[in-house]
């Protein structure tokens, strides 16, 4: 047996020193020059790093120096390049002690870390069980450092913390137990009536003021243009069927008429509106906008052409500032030279109308608000059962106790003696004068701020390598709905049915097109694009109109790539059309920020074909990806190309030097004069002169996502380069290129979607598993839904 050993040892010595003979000669040729003793780019060093495979962290070393060579990216350009010869002969050598690599190393150091909710799973386990939807703002976010939200290691928890479940666990029993219902506020009105009445009024008084005489002297007309327009505006058509509102003109429908503000300010509304505009010209597009007062950041364009010769009636969800007025204003895409008409100041700022002129004719409007915090079943969701007439009120508590325990530990009872010292606290809080109700807040509380609900705990007792099928619901569960299973899921895990592949697969397709679903999109796909950093930079851009930015326009750019993410899994469609696709999911407010002539819903995202060689299809194409990849006031070819590297190419890019400062404030002069001496920077170049020229082509859209097109200064910007894949003239070319990388692209998603499933970091260890399921997924276009089944049906989603 000691031979044996010693000669496994001996073998292994040998075909180390074997692939180290044939290694070391290349690396001291191109590498160790700036990766050596002397010097260590991107705290890599080479002349000494050990050929130990059986040591897992030297085995990713090595496989990340394959992954540099595979893609061209090392040596840099400017250094002496190796034969086609050497590089064919390191490739291989490397190649086939990774795949042994693997091999060994396969299984290991790849358990979930028990890990406690993130504030997204808190937020919603909660509402499933009372009912009370806590609002972002009102929970301490989680400070994480991993790469995901759900990584164990990343989510820590403290004495403060704890406190802060028990004071929330305390205001949703109380929002949820309490007798108020819901607040709901309605507003309805035909503002013409009020608005005339006022214009009749002052007309009345103009008149009574200026035409009458004084002490028999001749009489005066004060306020003149005020009284003609007034008289010009009331003898309109239909005047007292509907508000008039001329092009460019802002206005308000007052709410209130005393100083009480009707409504709270900033908060979700559905707005309708019904009307009709006139005198547009056939191909002007009209728009009535809400929120356009000058402090609003949430300006929005709504589409109303349709009423064009005809009328409209336009039901819309809309965030937005109501208290006692609602800012309005009425806007047709038309020539620059069309200014503001004032309405208000000196006295030649009121001219007749023209009869002739656009005209928005607006009848109705209405406003409706609803408290949405606390479902209107919440009470029913604790109390899940109800008295029978055999029940006593302790014995009713205690049902209620052990359903809620059960509830909130996500499926595992209680121990009889924890459910006893519940009752008994219970008891207690009776004999001490409380009501039922606030009697049972407390026991409820305590369960819902102790470690078996804060924690995703599993049960580590059996041999078994795999988690038991209650532990497999929630598990799938919490990947993609970041929330507790629902009965159907718990039905299955109770009956054994969980661990049935085509049962696995078909409640992945049912739980997809849940509404609960769009937190795989938020938990996932948000932390995958980096979409944080659009909240840390104010965008503008010099538009008027529909394709000016707000915040409105924020908001839908967010959306829009995690509708498109939800389109992709509920129709199983290939992920390439991240990189590349023929249509987009977006409602009217954004397809009128990008220019498409299609018209849609405002409510609710939907898919609009592409015209041939539309810069929008893809990722790269969406407003919310160009936007955050800039500084707000302009875009960043550098960000840019930092994202089309490390998400569209799947490629490691090494964090900036210490010290150095950002390009805008190295250098001065255009776009091409700071690259190229930003590149001349020792501490910059190496790393610049391969993400620079991979954000070229994404200089065709503005810091804001606007599509500005190939024009003449865009041109003047040197030829794009993407490692390993060639030279581009334009963004339509670079995206062809990304096409030509699509397998690169496709294993990257796949990898960091398996991440966020098994709520653990993939590293080394994963790579066969992840081959696997890249070479599964390719031999099937590379379809999103297929792609999820297959990462929850492998023995990795269940193993402790």
């Amino acid at each position: 047996m000691k031979y044996l050993i010693f000669l496994s040892f001996l073998t292994t010595s040998i075909l180390a020193d074997n692939f180290f003979a044939k290694v070391k000669p290349f690396l001291e040729k191109h590498c160790v020059s700036c990766h050596g003793e002397k010097k260590q780019k991107g705290k890599l060093r080479l002349d000494n790093l050990s050929t130990d495979f059986s040591d897992l962290e030297i085995a990713e070393e090595w496989q990340f120096i394959l992954d540099e060579l595979n893609g061209a990216t090392m040596p840099p350009e400017d250094e002496p390049q190796p034969t086609k010869e050497e590089l064919t002969e390191i490739l291989e050598s490397l190649t086939y002690k990774i795949e042994e690599a693997k091999k060994i190393h396969y299984g290991k150091d790849r358990q979930t870390v028990m890990r406690r909710l993130n504030k997204r799973e808190y937020i919603n386990t909660m509402y499933e069980l009372t009912g009370y939807k806590f609002k972002d703002e009102e929970v301490i976010s989680d400070q994480s450092t991993a790469k995901y939200d759900n990584h164990g290691e990343g989510l820590f928890v403290s004495s403060f913390l704890l406190g802060k479940y028990r004071q929330y666990a305390f205001k949703a029993l109380d929002k949820a137990l309490e007798k108020k219902t819901s607040k709901a506020i309605n507003f309805e009105a035909s503002p013409a009536q009020s608005h005339n009445a006022v214009l009749r009024k002052k007309m009345s008084e103009i008149k009574k003021a200026n035409f009458k005489k004084a002490n028999n002297q001749k009489r005066t007309f004060n306020l003149k243009p005020e009284y003609d327009y007034y008289k010009s505006y009331l003898a309109q058509p239909d005047v007292d069927k509907g508000l008039l509102v001329d092009k460019l003109q802002d206005f308000k429908v007052k709410i209130s008429n005393t100083k009480s503000p009707l409504f709270p300010g900033e908060a979700n509304y559905k707005l309708r509106f019904k009307g009709s505009v006139k005198n547009l010209k056939p191909g002007t597009k009209a728009y009535l906008v809400i929120a356009n007062d000058k402090k609003s950041k949430y300006k929005r364009h709504i589409d109303i052409s349709d009423g064009v010769n005809g009328s409209f009636d336009i039901e819309i969800d809309a965030f937005c500032a109501i208290k006692s007025v609602l800012n309005l204003s009425f806007y047709t895409e038309v020539s620059s030279n069309n200014k503001k008409k004032k309405r208000k100041g000196k006295r030649n700022s009121f001219p007749k109308l023209d009869p002739k002129a656009p005209k928005l004719h607006l009848s109705y409007v209405s406003i409706n608000y609803q408290a949405e915090s606390v479902a209107s079943n919440a009470f029913a969701k604790i109390f899940s059962t109800t008295k029978k007439s055999t029940d006593s009120d302790e014995e009713y508590a205690e049902r209620i106790i052990k359903n809620f325990v059960q509830k909130a530990y996500r499926g595992q009872p209680a121990s009889d003696k924890f459910t006893s010292l519940l009752v008994d606290l219970y008891k207690n809080n009776i004999s001490d004068g409380l009501s039922k109700i606030d009697s049972i807040k407390e026991p409820l509380a305590i369960v819902l701020s102790s470690p078996k609900f804060i924690y995703l705990s599993e049960d580590s007792s059996t041999d078994s390598k795999f988690v038991t099928n209650l532990e497999t619901a929630v598990r799938l569960s919490y990947f993609l709905w970041s929330s507790p299973p629902d009965k159907e899921l718990y039905n299955l895990a109770y009956s054994g049915k969980l661990s049935n592949q085509a049962t696995l697969n078909s409640q992945v397709i049912r739980m997809l097109k849940d509404k609960r679903s769009n937190s795989l999109a938020e938990g996932y796909l948000n932390k995958w694009l980096h979409m944080e950093a659009l909240d840390i930079i104010e965008v503008k851009n010099n538009f008027e109109g529909p394709k000016s930015y707000s915040l409105a326009i924020e908001d839908f750019l967010r959306k829009e790539p995690l509708e498109f993410f939800r389109k992709l899994a509920l129709e199983n469609l290939s992920i390439i059309n991240m990189l590349d696709s023929d249509f987009v999911t977006v409602n009217q407010t954004l397809a009128s920020y990008y220019n498409l002539p299609n018209k849609i819903s405002e409510n609710k995202f939907e898919t609009v074909k592409l015209e041939k060689n539309s810069p929008r299809g893809g990722l790269l194409g969406m407003g919310a990806i160009l936007a955050m990849n800039g500084n707000g006031d302009r875009s960043s070819p550098v960000l840019r190309g930092n994202f089309v590297l490390t998400r569209m190419m799947g490629m490691a890019s090494p964090p900036p030097p210490p010290n150095v400062p950002d390009l805008e404030v190295q250098t001065k002069g255009n776009i091409k004069e700071r690259l190229a001496d930003h590149q001349a920077k020792p501490q910059c170049a190496s790393c610049h002169k391969r993400i620079d020229p991979a954000g070229f082509g994404l200089e065709s859209f503005d810091q804001s996502g606007q599509w500005i097109g190939i024009n003449k200064e865009n041109k003047t910007i040197v030829v794009g380069k993407l490692p390993s894949l060639g030279q581009y003239k334009n963004f339509f070319d670079q995206r062809q290129l990304l096409l030509k990388n699509k397998d690169n692209f496709a294993k990257g998603f796949i990898e960091n979607l398996a991440s966020y499933a098994f709520a653990r970091k993939v590293g080394f260890s994963d790579a066969t598993l992840i081959d696997k399921l890249s070479s599964e997924a390719k031999s099937n276009d590379y379809k999103l839904r297929d792609i999820i089944c297959a990462i929850v049906s492998s023995d990795e989603f269940r193993l402790k």
